[in-house]
């Protein structure tokens, strides 16, 4: 779908935080050209979108895969749908939580019964990657295993304009300010003030593209520094990494011949790596959902 210069300013949107002049910088083009790019993929459907920090919120995320006629638990607080062909138990609902932290032992209690899988996680990421799988096996045999770190800190002192930003951002990353004060009807200096002090750290880049295909859903587990060379593909789509665990959740765009090449690749790359290939996903059914503004109260979420 996207043509090998779109991916190459997509993946440089992703590195630089959707920030145009510093991808333009990236990538030895023009400020123009990328905002070219963007009209175009736009014009493919593409969609650009903020997320946040969690941690920074006070909210911790949580992945659980569960039965789609049971009843659902603190729903305001999912933040991410879809639609999972598990080829244990047959169709689920694959859900994300960013729930918050204090409460999240009562929330895995609530879950536990109806749910195939609970995990608490670090982080959602996407790829910010260009390799093709061919190019992919070329990296992977010189790899030098770096480490990847991960988006966490601390809780940061916010209130409910920040909360109101964040979810506008969340629709489209390049939402004006003065759009977001109309909408809200708060000041643009208002507005302004608190994406400077309190928003603009705490949000990353990210995009969806639609896909017509299932894709596969993939858990891989004593990953060790594979992780940081896995970002690296450009048919990673989504990367869930467990909490206090050397284990990821992830969504591939792979043929069934690829996922099996990819699979002999890595098993090779390192020897305790154990891969679980626990279904397939409707890309077309993934919901992305604001923050629950009404549970943010006097600068805390309530349950």
């Amino acid at each position: 779908m996207l043509t090998p210069a779109q991916r190459r300013i997509l993946s440089a949107l992703v590195k630089c935080n959707g920030n145009v002049a510093q991808a333009a910088s990236l990538k030895g083009v023009t400020k123009q050209y990328v905002y070219e790019v963007i009209k175009k993929l736009r014009e493919k459907g593409v969609t650009f979108h903020a997320e946040p920090i969690y941690s920074a919120l006070g909210l911790e995320l949580i992945l659980c895969i569960r039965e789609r006629a049971a009843p659902l638990k603190n729903k305001d607080y999912i933040i991410w749908n879809a639609e999972l062909l598990h080829f244990a138990c047959g169709v689920r609902e694959l859900c994300i939580y960013a729930f918050p932290s204090e409460n999240v032992n009562m929330l895995i209690g609530d879950l536990y019964a109806q749910c195939v899988n609970i995990h608490r996680l670090y982080d959602m990421h996407q790829s910010a990657g260009e390799a093709s799988l061919h190019h992919f096996m070329d990296i992977l045999k010189t790899s030098n295993n770096e480490n990847h770190s991960i988006d966490q800190s601390t809780k940061h002192r916010i209130d409910k304009i920040d909360i109101l930003i964040i979810n506008e951002l969340m629709k489209d990353f390049f939402t004006p300010l003065r759009k977001i004060a109309e909408k809200t009807g708060i000041s643009e200096n208002t507005i302004s003030y608190h994406y400077r002090m309190h928003v603009k750290n705490i949000v990353r880049f990210r995009y969806h593209c639609p896909i017509s295909r299932w894709l596969f859903f993939l858990n891989f587990s004593r990953l060790e520094s594979l992780y940081n060379v896995l970002l690296k593909g450009a048919f990673v789509n989504y990367v869930f990494k467990v909490k206090e665990k050397d284990e990821i959740f992830t969504i591939l765009d792979l043929s069934t011949d690829e996922l099996s090449q990819l699979i002999k690749a890595l098993l090779q790359a390192s020897k305790g790596l154990e891969v679980k290939v626990i279904g397939t996903l409707n890309y077309q059914s993934i919901l992305r959902k604001p923050l629950p503004v009404s549970k943010f109260i006097n600068g805390a979420w309530i349950v």
